[in-house]
Formats: structure tokens, sequence, C-alpha cells
């Protein structure tokens, strides 16, 4: 195959790619998810606690660029459609086989966790794209490219702390394809460590005062994680998935050419580690942060795994093709679209339900509906797990001592710790915190100053959400303000609910 034809296919697939997630955009426009409300509420602010700043500043580019939703959805389509046409040129390098890419970019773009994580602001799908960009110009047949590998890979260490580990093997790999050297190791640790030493050098160290990531103190509980993970990966993906992924690893088993090519080993070497890294994060979540991590960590991996399942659905194909030599193509490639129509069927199944969720629906529409007027408004809902902010600092002060809580103290001080329903109301009305408030903007404020607050900043509606229980002086004051009234309207979905109040003359 010409290199005219794998970039002709590399546009398809993007194009494609793109197309689907504009069009999911539009049947399902809530944004879920916890982390990707955190980053588009903050998003004047690049550094965001321990996070990494690339994704954070082309996030804030898009909307800078075209305020409102369609930046967001189009930005990581965007992205989705980079990671699908990387995985596509990856494959398509390590294995000659151009069905076998094409697959496995399809595999990408309709697997059911990949699709759906991937359509809301996390990082994973861009460090994904950057990272399979990387190891192909670093794997390229006609030997590596290293500069195009070193800019996406140094991309993709800003982005993900994850990635540092694909820049690690890159530099080993690099440096290892020749007789090694201690010269030709600091050109490649120079070559493809400017990403990490770049944020170390910033902050002083790996991650800003006050965060931590890392972990050492292993327990037997720990080990539980990658197997979480893999359990995870298994769960998401459809039979037909994990079926042509194992005869993709047979196939490459089977083939000596492709068992003895170390881009391959290095591949799975990557996906292992990775895994095995997971032990040592500092990050666990609830309900049991010792034995469970996000499961977004199955992001990579599971993209590897897509890597397999082209190889599987190419092998199929060449077994089917010996069986039924006129329709061998034709069947074939209806089995590789079925598979991919049963992946998206069920990442559309769970991205509707995830609209549909009766705490999102409701701050969406309470947020059009002040959208839809234009109206300032000052928003009274249940606050933020004292929970999880407690155990932060916690494990910050347990990690460097009292020092290291009063760092993690300024850190969320400098951080949007408001009500989640005032955060989604922000995100979803795009009307901004200069006219969407949360209650404890008038933190302290006795009924005349209250009311001086309200007038002076021209807030014309209140929300009360159906959890909102006042405990503060001047909550009771707000409620206060609008008991008698006549709701303008009320939203309910499930057990949430909220009630919006006009706030004119008072």
């Amino acid at each position: 195959m010409t290199a005219k034809n794998g970039v002709r296919d590399a546009l398809w697939i993007s194009a494609a790619i793109l197309a689907l997630h504009l069009v999911l955009a539009r049947s399902y426009p809530v944004i879920y998810g916890g982390d990707t409300i955190v980053r588009l509420v903050n998003l004047p602010r690049i550094s965001i606690s321990y996070q990494l700043p690339l994704f954070q500043l082309l996030l804030r580019a898009a909307v800078g660029a075209s305020r409102g939703p369609f930046a967001v959805w189009f930005l990581m389509g965007s992205l989705a459609a980079l990671g699908g046409a990387g995985l596509y040129a990856l494959v398509r390098e390590i294995t000659a086989d151009r069905g076998a890419a094409v697959a496995a970019a399809l595999f990408y773009a309709t697997h059911p966790f990949l699709l759906y994580y991937s359509r809301v602001p996390y990082q994973e799908s861009l460090v994904a794209a950057l990272v399979f960009w990387g190891f192909y110009f670093l794997f390229s047949a006609c030997g590596p490219r290293p500069l195009p590998s070193s800019l996406a890979l140094g991309l993709a260490a800003l982005t993900r702390y994850e990635a540092w580990l694909a820049s690690a093997l890159a530099a080993a790999f690099y440096a290892l394809r020749g007789r090694p050297t201690a010269k030709a190791s600091l050109a490649a640790a120079a070559l493809f460590g400017w990403g990490p030493a770049l944020w170390i050098a910033w902050n002083g160290g790996i991650s800003p005062p006050g965060t931590y990531l890392l972990d050492g103190s292993v327990t037997l509980e720990r080990l539980y994680r990658p197997y979480f993970i893999v359990k995870t990966a298994v769960w998401w993906s459809a039979a037909g998935f994990t079926a042509l992924a194992v005869m993709g690893i047979a196939a490459m088993l089977a083939d000596r050419k492709l068992r003895n090519d170390p881009r391959l080993r290095w591949l799975l070497l990557f996906a292992a580690l990775s895994l095995a890294l997971l032990v040592f994060s500092g990050h666990g979540v609830a309900p049991d942060p010792a034995r469970l991590v996000t499961e977004r960590e199955a992001f990579v991996p599971l993209g590897i795994l897509a890597l397999c399942s082209g190889v599987g659905a190419a092998a199929l194909a060449a077994q089917i093709q010996r069986a039924l030599p006129r329709m061998g193509r034709a069947v074939a490639a209806a089995v590789v679209c079925v598979v991919a129509a049963a992946g998206l069927v069920r990442a559309q199944g769970r991205i509707a339900a995830a609209n549909l969720e009766p705490e999102l629906r409701t701050d969406y529409e309470v947020a059009r509906h002040l959208q839809s007027r234009g109206a300032a408004a000052i928003v009274l809902a249940r606050p933020l797990p004292s929970e999880e902010i407690d155990r932060y600092l916690r494990r910050a002060e347990e990690l460097r001592g009292p020092e290291g809580r009063r760092a993690a103290e300024r850190v969320l001080a400098g951080m949007e710790t408001t009500p989640f329903d005032y955060q989604r109301v922000v995100v979803h009305s795009w009307l901004g915190k200069e006219r969407v408030f949360s209650s404890g903007a008038a933190r302290g404020l006795d009924r005349a100053a209250l009311e001086s607050f309200l007038r002076e900043r021209r807030i014309e509606r209140a929300v009360v959400f159906s959890d909102f229980r006042p405990e503060a002086e001047y909550e009771r004051i707000l409620l206060e303000l609008v008991s008698g009234r006549a709701p303008e309207a009320e939203i309910r979905h499930g057990a949430k609910g909220a009630r919006i109040y006009p706030l004119g003359g008072s």
C-alpha cells in the first residue's frame, strides 16, 4: 500500500469519527462526569491541582474561539479522530495490513468504553492519540523518525503522567537500536524526556506543592488494581471484540515475523507496565481507595487491545477467504461491521443513560432555562461531600506533614469547591460565574446587605434544589426572599428537582 493511500485512509477515518461525535452531540448534549465539569467551571485556570496542563490549554483555546457547547463537542470529536487515525497508522506500520489497520480504527471508534469517555472533556483521548502517533513515528519501517515522535510523546507527557512511561520506553527503544553507549542513552533521554523534565523544572518536583501522585506504601489490597482495570476492559467490551482480540493475540504468536517484531513487544510492555504501576498510584477512588482506581485507566490498554482485535479481524478474514473464495471478503467485512455496530449500540445506550440520569438532567434543564432567559441567578444547592475533601487533606498531611496539608488547603482555595449542581448549571448555561452565583457568594451577609448584593449584581432568579437544606443564617434569608412566591418553573427528574423563582422587587 502506498503512502498516498495511507493518508487518504487516515483522512476518511478522521472525518467519520468526527462526524459520529457531532451526531451524538446533537442527540445527547449533557456533559457527564465529575472531572469534566471541574475542568469547564475552572476554565480560566490552566493548572488544576496535580493535573498536567496541555489538555486544559486546548479546552480553554477551543471555548475561547467559539464559546458554547459546540466548541467542546468539536474539540473532543477532533481528538477522538486524531486517536483513531493514529491507531490506524500504527497498526498499518507494524502489520503492513490495511485491513487490520482499518478494523482496529473502527473498533477503537465504536468501542463502548472508548466512545463513552472520549465524548466529554477527559484527558485520555488526547494522551492516547499522542501516544499512538508517537509510537508510529518511532516504529517507522524505514527507521525511527525521532523529531515528530519526540514532539508527540513530549506533548503526551504534558497531558497525563501515564505518558511518562511511554516517553521512558521510547527513550530505551531508541537508545537500544544499535550498540548502547552512554552518549546514545543521554541523547535518547534528552529527546524523549523533555516533557517530564519541563514539568518537574516548572514545579520544583513531580507535582505542585499541596498535591501528591505516588504512594510507596504498597499493600496486598493494591495488587487488586491491575485486575480491576482488566476486568473493567472486559466488562465494557462486546463479546465479538474480545473474541477477535484473543484471535489477534493468537495470530501474532503464530506469525514468526510479528512474534519476533520488537515494536510489538514494546507496545505490549507499555500496556503491561501501565497496569502494574497502578499499584503505586496515590489516587484511589471510593468506596475502596486501596483496591480501586478510576476505570479510565483502561483507556490506553483498550486502545492496544483494539490493535489486537484488528489483527484478529484480518486473520479471520484470511480464513474466511480461503473457505469462501468468492464471498470471503464480503463475509469478513460483514463480521467486522457487526462487531463494530454491537459496540456502537452499547455505547449509545450508555451515553443515553448518562444523559437521562436524574441529577444531570435536572441540572441541564435548569441551566438551559436560565440561558434561554439570559438571566443572572443565585443557586441554592447541596454542598460538596466533605468526606472527599477531608480525605484529600488527611492524605496530603500523611505524605508531606503539616506543611503538605497547608499547601493542599491553598490548592483547594484556588479551585471551585462550590456545590456540584451549581457547577453543572454554570457549565451548561454558558452564562459564566459572573452571571450565575452560588449561595456561598452571599456568605455572612445580613438581610439588608444580601438584598443590596442581589440588586447590585442584577440577580433576577433564585434556583432552589430539592435536596438543599439551609445551615447558615444567610441561606435562611435567601429562602425567606422566595417564600410565598410562585416558582417561574419547576423541573424534576426522579427524586431530583429544582424550583426557579423570580427575584424582581427584592
